[in-house]
């Protein structure tokens, strides 16, 4: 019999010397660029059954390297996704190159549903990757599933090209995940207790305006704060004009919807209705917008006065999900 502190170096000794045969046991590799429906973290998108793609990034001493297998998680907790813990979906190893547009496997997804999701590859020698950071998305909506009325600034205020429609909401949990979806016929700029919440501009995107319109989701719970929280929406016209796109509505238009998610339970926190009050932004349009009568707009200062929306209906539009990362300035 060994004396025990004997034991205890010779384990010691082990442990080291194995060291490095336990840190070969896991590829040089590193899987990077994750993308949901070849987008980055999207939230709102148009597939029930999405797809994965990544890229992998070898160190500079490292090559003639591949993927020959993958291992993918889908979550709705991104806590229990580090451990391991796919409440949604666990690949398992598949033997594969396919690193594009890998498709999900599991159950159809959820609306208004938050997800996480990883992956790792296996390299030319079948060693595993470290796992990827933790990557999200969110399943949108479409016209069938989205709540809400559309609304339109009432003649009485005035100008009806650039109204800005606001609500009030109690917050009781601001940390819970907290989207909203605006479908806009017309541009729009959400606002949250004063705050921008994107740097998207000219949103949505341009659509057949007569026949279809595009639903943008944002995350706004960044800025949120317990208790009273002012949504503020504001329109622009944009193309949405009786001469391009026969408009049914003098002004722009809007519908959107606020969800709550919060321990796996989804709750409609707010819709636009009647409820809410709109007042004029004070901007307008200059030209007709016609080919080659292109105009600007002009500024006069609003008087301040607010009304209640006016709720207004949408014949034969479709809506759906906008499905590219929006547009944005950039420094030149």
């Amino acid at each position: 019999m060994l004396p025990t502190m004997l034991k205890k170096s010779l384990l010691f000794i082990a442990a080291v010397l194995f060291l490095p045969l336990i840190a070969l046991a896991q590829s040089a590799l590193q899987v990077d660029d994750l993308r949901c429906e070849a987008l980055v973290n999207p939230l709102g998108i148009d597939n029930v059954q999405p797809h994965f793609s990544w890229k992998l990034i070898a160190p500079p001493t490292v090559s003639n390297q591949y993927q020959t297998a993958y291992e993918l998680q889908v979550a709705t907790d991104s806590i229990a996704l580090l451990k391991g813990k796919a409440d949604v979906w666990a690949s398992g190893r598949k033997d594969s190159r396919q690193q594009v547009m890998v498709p999900f496997g599991g159950a159809l997804l959820q609306p208004r549903q938050y997800y996480f999701w990883r992956v790792r590859s296996f390299d030319a020698a079948g060693q595993p990757t470290p796992w990827s950071d933790i990557a999200h998305f969110s399943v949108g909506l479409d016209e069938t599933s989205l709540q809400g009325q559309y609304l339109l600034q009432p003649e009485a205020l005035g100008n009806q090209e650039a109204p800005i429609f606001s609500k009030t909401l109690k917050i009781k949990h601001p940390k819970a995940k907290t989207l909203i979806h605006v479908n806009s016929l017309g541009y729009h700029d959400v606002m949250v207790n004063g705050r921008r919440i994107s740097n998207q501009v000219l949103a949505p995107a341009v659509s057949q305006l007569d026949k279809r319109s595009v639903i943008v989701t944002y995350d706004i719970t960044p800025v949120l704060r317990k208790g009273n929280n002012t949504i503020e929406i504001a329109l622009g016209q944009g193309w949405y004009k009786k001469g391009n796109f026969n408009a049914q509505h003098p002004g722009p238009i809007v519908k959107a919807e606020v969800d709550v998610i919060r321990n796996g339970r989804v709750d409609i926190l707010a819709v636009t209705d009647e409820s809410w009050t709109v007042r004029r932004s004070g901007y307008s349009g200059i030209g007709s917008w016609a080919p080659l009568q292109f105009g600007g707009e002009r500024y006069e200062a609003p008087d301040g006065r607010m009304a209640q929306a006016e709720v207004v209906n949408l014949d034969g539009m479709k809506a759906s999900p906008q499905m590219f990362g929006g547009n944005h300035i950039v420094a030149q």
